[in-house]
Parts: structure tokens; sequence; C-alpha cells
């Protein structure tokens, strides 16, 4: 019995350790703690046969149950419900922690404090025992409730997955559990209710626990060898697969050691010919072993669903052959499971490519031969005899055949990658075609007509603004937006990753969100949402740089939002001082709005009478001349300062004026956005 518990700990204390080391996530942590708990109880039963169950310090094991719980809560995604309230689903081990609290003081009592009492005292040993009993009978029923809710919450979380390699996971999870569910009721109704106390001893229930520990281990790396359970690829020849192969080859050793001890009165003869007939035997069990490692550790079927639901969402998206190579080369390798695959481009467009779905190694000539020597066979890559190259696969690692639909399914996969890269060079020939340029004068005309109208008079304000794309269309964005017959107005600012049709598309989106907005939300509420919108709802590399004034006409005060943008410029009429609104905050879409709203201040000042605020993107301060020298914001705010009593418009048209001149013939490299408000110095100005 000591055996069994002492293989069933160590197997559990294995796999906890090897989940935590594999990776480092919060709930591969909860997992690993919950299966260290679990593996504390057979070591508990070593340590002492005579401890009862969840009555001495060594059962710290019982912790398992509010870990499964969380567990449970957590995997493979949160509940909105307990997302909600972080620290809530924590309370869960409260009860545990006053049961070990409880324990702990009445055995400092009993050992140290008051030992007489507890002792000789009839109150001292009835209290011991009163609260002993009753926060055993109160943790049974709670582990219990635990072990009910856990199966519940998993199951009904597994009915609405769509996801069929976690459907297979939760199902490994679920039937552990039962086989937990069942050795528990049986130790409930034996040790706890007295029901059948004969049949079901305490070392039999062990026996059971021990059991189904052993069964949760082989069920939760079974789950990670072949449906990565918590992400984690048990890869050939790790820790646990050598592990795994130890325990298979010492099982196939116990029995024949068994039959040796019990022989061993025997004749020689015999027990040579037992040892012999073991040798010839195992060689058969080896590879049956080999088998069985390989159909758990390698995937020998491909996985369709993945591959089609994968592959070409991957792949599809990209627009040059490099990327389209380095992206077939992965996913084959991890989706087809074999050791080496390359896309290559060749010119030798031979008759026999057109007429054959793939090639062998020895069909090919001896420099392919020679420069692939891994290779198993060749898929040609042509579309509308138009010949790319080849897709080249190498061997299995499970070390098994291609069957037929795996040749099919490479060879279908050959055709669209022959599809996406003729779609590349149609869209190359096609970027030089005078219908790309319509598109783009198309896209010009309605990106202009979002812009705000030239002249905007305002009873408190000078208002103006300059806007010149890289290209005909561009992705800088600068606005001015009223509310209340005028009274406020909301100066912006931005640049939105990105050039061309596809910048312009994003900071019409931009525009887009804020003019609605202003219509129904504050601008906080405005700014986060499109810091989520960004964030998790477009491409990852698209972001957004901003600064926002939002002036109030009532009381003359400007409140100013910096995103990550370049710091706009304020001049004092006053102090005839010219500076930068340097503020904290960063550009929308990077990080999520719990990081981002903490971020997020707002500057709030009086404008006086003469004072102006300019804005702009950074292709001001960054344009570029020949020598490959920046314009700077020295220059911007000497141009500004020299040209300050010329009011709103002189300083636009200094700036346009000045980096012409800087840049001479150079190239704009970048879109330029400028803004400038002035308060009016009397109220019929």
């Amino acid at each position: 019995m000591q055996a069994v518990n002492t293989i069933s700990s160590f197997l559990i204390f294995m796999l906890s350790l090897y989940i935590y080391r594999n990776k480092k996530t919060n709930i591969n942590t909860i997992t690993a703690i919950m299966l260290f708990t679990l593996g504390l109880a057979p070591f508990s039963w070593i340590i002492s046969e005579k401890i009862d169950i969840f009555q001495n310090f060594f059962e710290i094991w019982i912790l398992f149950f509010p870990f499964l719980f969380l567990f449970t809560i957590i995997y493979p995604y949160e509940m909105e419900n307990t997302k909600r309230y972080k620290g809530l689903k924590y309370i869960i081990f409260i009860p545990y922690f006053l049961y070990f609290l409880a324990l702990f003081i009445i055995k400092l009592f009993e050992s140290v404090l008051l030992p007489q009492f507890f002792t000789e005292g009839l109150l001292g040993r009835g209290l011991s025992h009163l609260i002993s009993s009753v926060y055993n009978i109160f943790l049974l029923v709670l582990n219990g409730a635990y072990l009910v809710f856990s199966f519940r919450m998993l199951h009904r979380k597994k009915k609405i997955f769509d996801n069929q390699l976690l459907s297979k996971q939760v199902s490994y999870i679920l039937t552990g559990i039962k086989a937990f569910a069942f050795v528990f009721v049986i130790d409930l109704l034996s040790a706890h209710l007295h029901l059948f106390p004969s049949l079901f001893t305490m070392e039999r229930i062990r026996l059971m626990y021990t059991l189904a520990i052993i069964l949760n281990a082989f069920l939760l790396a079974f789950s990670m060898a072949k449906y990565k359970f918590l992400n984690i690829e048990v890869k050939e020849r790790s820790l646990l697969y050598l592990f795994f192969r130890a325990f298979f080859i010492l099982a196939y050793a116990f029995p024949f050691t068994l039959i040796l001890i019990k022989m061993k009165e025997s004749h020689e003869i015999v027990i040579f010919g037992i040892i012999f007939v073991s040798f010839l035997i195992y060689n058969y069990y080896h590879k049956l072993v080999t088998w069985l490692m390989n159909y758990f550790f390698v995937k020998d079927e491909m996985n369709y669903e993945d591959i089609i639901g994968n592959f070409f969402v991957h792949v599809s998206g990209l627009n040059s052959f490099g990327e389209i190579r380095n992206m077939v080369i992965h996913e084959l390798k991890n989706l087809l499971n074999i050791q080496e695959a390359d896309l290559i481009m060749s010119d030798d467009a031979a008759e026999k490519y057109f007429t054959k779905r793939y090639l062998t190694f020895l069909d090919m000539s001896y420099r392919y031969r020679q420069a692939y020597r891994w290779a198993t066979f060749f898929f040609p890559v042509f579309f509308e005899k138009r010949f790319y190259g080849f897709l080249i696969v190498g061997n299995k690692r499970a070390k098994t055949r291609f069957k037929h639909k795996e040749m099919q399914l490479i060879a279908s996969v050959a055709n669209q990658i022959a599809m996406m890269l003729h779609t590349v060079d149609a869209s190359r020939e096609l970027s030089e075609k005078k219908i790309i340029e319509k598109e783009i004068n198309l896209a010009r005309k309605i990106q202009f007509s979002l812009l705000p109208p030239r002249d905007m008079p305002h009873k408190d304000l000078h208002i103006r603004w300059r806007y010149n794309p890289t290209t005909k269309v561009g992705g800088d964005y600068c606005d001015v937006i009223f509310k209340n017959g005028g009274d406020q107005a909301l100066f912006v600012i931005a640049d939105v990753s990105g050039k061309g049709i596809n910048g312009a598309m994003y900071m019409s989106m931009v525009r887009t969100l804020l003019h609605m907005g202003m219509s129904y939300f504050n601008l906080r509420d405005i700014i986060l949402y499109m810091n989520d919108y960004i964030k998790n709802k477009l491409p990852a590399q698209i972001f957004v740089t901003m600064a926002l004034v939002y002036y109030d006409s009532r009381d003359q005060r400007a409140d100013y939002i910096h995103l990550g943008h370049n710091y706009p410029l304020i001049y004092r009429k006053k102090s005839q001082e010219l500076s930068f609104l340097e503020e904290e905050g960063m550009g929308l879409g990077l990080v999520d709005n719990e990081a981002f709203e903490k971020k997020l201040r707002y500057h709030s000042f009086k404008l006086d009478p003469g004072d102006f605020i300019f804005l702009y993107t950074d292709g001001v301060t960054e344009a570029l001349n020949r020598d490959g020298l920046l314009y700077g914001e020295p220059r911007l705010m000497n141009v500004i300062k020299n040209n300050i009593e010329g009011g709103c418009d002189r300083i636009i048209n200094k700036i346009t004026a000045d980096l012409y001149d800087f840049r001479g013939t150079y190239e704009q490299s970048d879109d330029i956005a400028m803004v400038i408000f002035q308060r009016k110095e009397n109220e019929n100005a």
C-alpha cells in the first residue's frame, strides 16, 4: 500500500512541477498548486497510517477542493459574473483557513499552554472534540459542494465551446472529477455515515482515493500530450515523455520479477526459460510501447479543422513571397506534424510538374536531391500554367506513412499557395494601372469632404487649419467640433499609424467615432470607447496618437488631453511667452482600458484675450531636407514668434512656406496637419 501511495504522490508532484515550470501563467500556477495539494493526500497517509481523514495537520490536502473550484472558475476563461468582482472568488478559502487556525490553536493549548486541562478535564476534551467534529462535518459538506459546483461549472462551459480542442480537454477533466466524486461519496457513506464499514475500510477508501489520484494524473498528462491542455505542448524526448516510457518498462519488468521470486526454488533451466521468454516478449512489447508513445505524444492524425480554420486565415492576408514562405513553413510543421517543410521559387517549369500532383524524392533531378536531402515529397506550385516552385515536405514526426487523404490535403495547400502567389502578382500589376488611380482620387475626395470648413466664424475665437497628406490620401487628422451652438468647441489633431488608403480609412473611422460620440457622451467616455475599439477590434499594429483641447466660451477655460501626440504650443499674450503643453498620456489602442485610464489626465487652464494654441502632427517637426536634417521644434517656434502679430492666418501660412523652403526639392516624407485657434482680444474683433 505504501508503494502505491509513494508512486501516486510522486506522479502528481512531477506533473504539478512540470506544469508550473512549463508556462508561468496565472491558470497554470493555480493548476500546479491544485495538483500539489492533491498529491499531499497519499503522502500524508505514508507519514501516518493511523490518522483519520480531515483530522490532522497532514490533511492540508483538503485544500485541493477549493483549488479545484477556483480552477473551474478561471479555466479556460473566467465568466463575466466572477470577473467583475476580482477578489470575491478567493473567499472560498476562508473556511479552510479558519479550520487550520482553530486546529492550530487547539493543538497549541493541548501541547503547550493548558496540557492538563485538555488531558484531564472533561470540559477540555469535550471542547476539543466538539470543535473538531463541527469543522469536520462543515468541511465535509463544503468539499462535496465544491465538487458539485466544479462539475456543473465545467459541464456548462463545455456546452458553449465551439473549439473541439477545449471540449476534449474539459471531457478528460470531468472524467477525473467523476472518479474523485465517486470515491468521495463512498467515503461519506462508510467513514462518516457508518454504512458498509466492513466492506469499505479506511485502508480500502484510501486505496480508492490513491487510484483516483493516479487516474487524474494520467488523464491530465494525456490531455497535455494529445490536446495541448493549458497550451502546454508535450514534446518528444521531454521529461514527461521519458518518465512515461520508464513507467511502461517498469510495468513490464514488475510481473516477471514477481514470477522469478516465486520460482526461485525451481530448476535453473526453468528460471533461464522464464528469462528467455521475457526477453522474446519484450521485443514485441517495446514496439507496442513505441507505438503508444507516438500515439500519445506525437500526433499522427492531422487536425483538418485546424488546417482549414487556421492555416488559410493566417496565410491569406500576406502580400509577399517572403511572408508567405515563412508562414507556410511554420504552419505546415505544426499543423501537419512534419519534421521539415519549405517553399521554394523555381523557373524549372518542366512538363511533368503540370501533370503530377506530387513527386517523390527519386523523381527529382540531382540538384534538388542534393539541396533537399531531408525531403520526402515535392508538390508543384502552379496556377493557370504559371509555375512558381515547389512545396517540399519531409518525414512525419510519428514516423508513419502519409495517408492518401493527407497527400490530397497537402496538394490542396500547394494549390492554395499558388493562388495566393498569383494574387500577389496580380495586385502588383494592378497597382500600376489607372483603376488604382481612380480609387485613390475617390478616396481623396471623400477624405477632404470630412475635414472642417475653411471659414469657421466664432464669437470668441479665430480659427485656422491646414492639411497636406504625403500621398493623395493620408492618415493625419485635424478637426474642429462645435457643441451647444458653438459655446463649446473641441479642437483635434491626430496621427493614425499607416499612410495612404489604409491610413485614410482609419482616420475616417476616428472622425466618425468622435462626431457621433460628442452628440451623446462626455469626452472621457468617448476616449475610453475609442481606445477599447482600436485595441480590440482593429489589427494589432494600428494605434492613434492625439491631442485634444476642449474650449468653453462661457468661462473661457480650456481642457487639454494628451494622448501620446506631439506637445501643442501655447502663447500667453500678457507675458509674451511661447511654450509647450507638456502632459502625461499615451496613444489610443496600445493597452487595455484599465492601464490606459491610469495615464489619462486633464490639464485645465484659462485662455486670456490674445492667447492662442497651436496643434500639429510630426510631419511638421520631422520634415527632412536633402542633407538629412530635421525641421525641428526650435525652428517651428522661431517662425511662430516672428509672426505672432499677424494672427492665425499669417502663422499657418508662414509655417507652410518655411517648410517648403526647408525641404527644397526633397519629397515630403510624412503627412502634415496643423490647427490654431486664438481668443479674440475684444468681442467685436
